[in-house]
């Protein structure tokens, strides 16, 4: 097995490993993604039927492209379409085969050549990225894209005599890794910093005798994105069904204490963003109306409950419905709440509101009790 071919075969094998289960994903938004940066060019290493035997040294260019893909979270897949086009550089010739004698410039054996020209890579690449959810606005991901692209020479010349000039579909492929950073609380736009690594197989060109040569490309490419996700904001979703009777409506948790006859159970729900354990200016207000519930009997006792919906692993969301719970505990007892008065529980997919499994803010929540 090939260099390259151990890497592709890496790289997808660790995308699928990272992912918890099939069973875990859920369909969710299209999203569109601008790119842009730079390619740092590997030499590339030609070798000719004729014997003819060079390395050609590109120079280093802009990458730039766009990709229209679907989150179904944890992973992501797209079309992604880019452009490379670089000035030939130089090209360094171990053995010429006649070429030199063939242009009238003499034996090039030996020899680094200046060369003119545009070497260009129009890749066209189908990718499947893995998210790496941290419960935080940044998201690692790693991927492995394959695909075909358009590796053109076009008019290398040396010396002012034309070496090659042509074009052709290869196979391609593209490992990546890198990092999201969400710039809104509903998740829709998100910018990014990534490395990918760009190669593809052996074209077959032929030089100006005709005679047959292969030659591949490959390059580090640095990448910086901005990608807009199409789904509803969150907070402004409708619920997809109403809640279960047992549970009251969001807008009659904030019940004034007085109203409440004594000894009667009160509940009030903290809602979260999608992936987040922060608390919303929202949920700080339902926070503190619990906690002036609690000073009007210290006597009473808490129950602190937290979940999530049911997007991701069920080890993921655990911890995620842990984190939530801990942050209401966290903040009531930081405003007068006696720590030895709060039961806190965490309980992940479990029990939500709406029955769904696509996300749903009103399953993302910490019940408090009291």
């Amino acid at each position: 097995m090939g260099f390259r071919a151990a890497v592709v075969i890496g790289f997808a094998g660790a995308v699928l490993a990272a992912a918890p289960s099939f069973a875990d994903i859920v369909i969710d938004d299209a999203y569109l993604r601008a790119e842009g940066g730079l390619s740092l060019a590997t030499d590339m290493k030609a070798t000719g039927s004729s014997g003819l035997n060079f390395t050609e040294s590109p120079d280093n260019s802009y990458i730039a492209g766009a990709a229209i893909g679907l989150r179904t979270t944890p992973f992501r897949v797209e079309l992604n379409v880019d452009v490379m086009s670089r000035s030939a550089g130089s090209v360094k010739i171990t053995n010429d085969a006649g070429l030199g004698a063939r242009l009238g410039l003499g034996s090039l054996n030996g020899t680094t050549r200046a060369v003119s020209g545009t070497i260009r890579d129009i890749p066209i690449m189908a990718n499947l990225l893995y998210d790496l959810h941290t419960g935080t606005p940044w998201t690692p991901f790693i991927g492995i894209g394959i695909g075909a692209d358009v590796f053109s020479a076009q008019n290398i010349t040396i010396g002012g005599q034309r070496m090659f000039d042509t074009s052709q579909w290869v196979f391609a492929y593209q490992p990546t890794v890198g990092v999201n950073y969400a710039l809104d609380d509903r998740d829709q736009f998100e910018v990014g910093l990534a490395y990918r690594y760009f190669a593809t197989t052996d074209a077959t060109l032929r030089d100006s005798a005709g005679h047959q040569l292969s030659i591949s490309s490959a390059s580090h490419n640095f990448l910086a994105s901005l990608t807009y996700y199409f789904g509803p904001r969150q907070a402004e979703a409708a619920p997809a069904a109403p809640p279960p009777p047992a549970a009251a409506p969001f807008t009659q948790q904030r019940v004034p204490p007085a109203a409440v006859p004594p000894g009667t159970a009160r509940e009030f729900i903290v809602y979260f963003d999608f992936d987040k354990s922060s608390l919303t200016s929202a949920g700080r207000k339902v926070i503190d109306d619990a906690v002036a519930a609690y000073k009007t009997n210290r006597s009473q006792k808490v129950a602190l409950r937290g979940y999530t919906d049911a997007v991701g692993s069920d080890s993921y969301n655990l911890e995620l419905s842990r984190k939530r719970a801990m942050t209401v505990h966290d903040y009531m007892a930081k405003n007068g709440v006696s720590d030895g008065d709060m039961n806190v529980s965490w309980h992940g997919k479990q029990d939500p509101r709406v029955p769904t499994n696509a996300r749903e803010q009103q399953n993302r929540r910490v019940e408090i009790e009291m």
